[in-house]
């Protein structure tokens, strides 16, 4: 009896073992704002790229689900860029972002890649945030997917 029943706790732990592993994100897109240097240390941050000593937030500051729509267009590095049309409380987070985070840095990341950083330069309050470059054909059929398209 003892044999079986550790046979059978052998067994399920070798089949949760098997789901182990690095799992792809679930975020189709997020935005990542820097974070302030004296929280370099924490586990609340990451740095990107490597060696640069911008961090951000590990925690989105806006993601896919405070997107409503999508518009591509030709990026300025030949690939694709994206307009996101923002739900209400994502239009809030980005314009309590834009007051609060001024001149620093935000990182998208789309399917758990880094893409592409933009300065905050300016009070934004239409709703609206922009990945500019290297997207690529792959993200879009993703986000034709998750997200309707406007013009």
């Amino acid at each position: 009896m003892k044999r079986r029943l550790l046979f059978l706790l052998t067994i399920a732990l070798a089949v949760g073992c098997l789901g182990m592993g690095k799992r792809p994100s679930k975020h189709v897109v997020s935005f990542h704002v820097e974070a302030d240097p004296q929280f370099a240390g924490s586990k609340r941050v990451f740095e990107w790229p490597a060696g640069t000593g911008h961090y951000y937030d590990k925690s989105p500051t806006i993601h896919y689900r405070q997107i409503q729509s999508f518009a591509p267009f030709d990026g300025d590095d030949g690939g694709w860029g994206a307009v996101f049309r923002l739900t209400t409380a994502g239009r809030n987070a980005l314009q309590e972002i834009s007051q609060t985070h001024y001149s620093k840095l935000m990182l998208s990341i789309v399917a758990g890649e880094p893409r592409s950083v933009t300065r905050i330069d300016r009070y934004i309050d239409d709703g609206q945030i922009v990945i500019w470059e290297k997207l690529k054909p792959e993200d879009m059929s993703m986000f034709e997917k998750k997200f309707a398209q406007f013009q």
